[in-house]
């Protein structure tokens, strides 16, 4: 799909927001366990979209037709905003890791 460069990068600001807005509501008070399993969610949480980000590039984006067509296309032509429309990465990343968290904790989950 072909976007605008407004578009093609839309996600990158839609997800940079959200993360900005999970910070700032978050309740940093505590003791040093609190912030031990702080350090420890936010790595698990990085650990767990790269390892969904690779399967989705691999396995998707070079095996299944359509998004191999599209994929191959950016590679083709890399400035052209060839991608997937905005919404879409923001969703799964809250799908794929906040909303889990959040039916283990709120806390988790921030």
């Amino acid at each position: 799909m072909r976007l605008t460069a407004l578009t093609y990068y839309a996600d990158l600001y839609l997800s940079a927001a959200a993360i900005l807005y999970l910070m700032v509501t978050l309740d940093v008070s505590g003791t040093v366990i609190h912030a031990a399993q702080f350090v420890s969610w936010t790595a698990i949480g990085f650990a767990a979209w790269t390892a969904f980000e690779y399967f989705v590039h691999r396995v998707l984006y070079h095996n299944v037709p359509v998004f191999k067509d599209l994929h191959d296309a950016h590679h083709a032509k890399p400035n052209a905003f060839i991608g997937a429309p905005p919404v879409i990465g923001p969703v799964l990343i809250f799908a794929s890791t906040y909303y889990p968290a959040l039916a283990y904790s709120d806390w988790v989950a921030k």
